[in-house]
């Protein structure tokens, strides 16, 4: 996913920032519908499905506006910097 070299432990690589800022970029998960998604085209598609929009809907009701707006605020990296190392 990374596409560098890793010196040292590969688990930390994989619990550091810039890694799960990628991962949560390119696999996207949907917490109001406790989806996980394995390419990020799934998930756009997803925001726009019935089940999703009705599931929306009903938490505008119930809470209001600003409910509404976090269930869409989807834990993904709003922009995703690639970092190259060369070791």
């Amino acid at each position: 996913m990374c596409n560098l070299s890793v010196s040292g432990s590969l688990n930390f690589h994989r619990k550091s920032r810039p890694h799960q800022r990628l991962k949560m970029f390119l696999h996207p998960k949907c917490s109001g519908c406790a989806q996980d998604f394995t390419a990020r085209e799934d998930w756009d598609e997803h925001l726009l499905s019935a089940e999703h929009l009705a599931k929306k809907a009903r938490l505008l009701e119930k809470k209001g506006p600003e409910a509404a707006e976090a269930f869409d605020a989807v834990r993904s990296a709003p922009s995703v910097y690639l970092i190259h190392i060369m070791l």
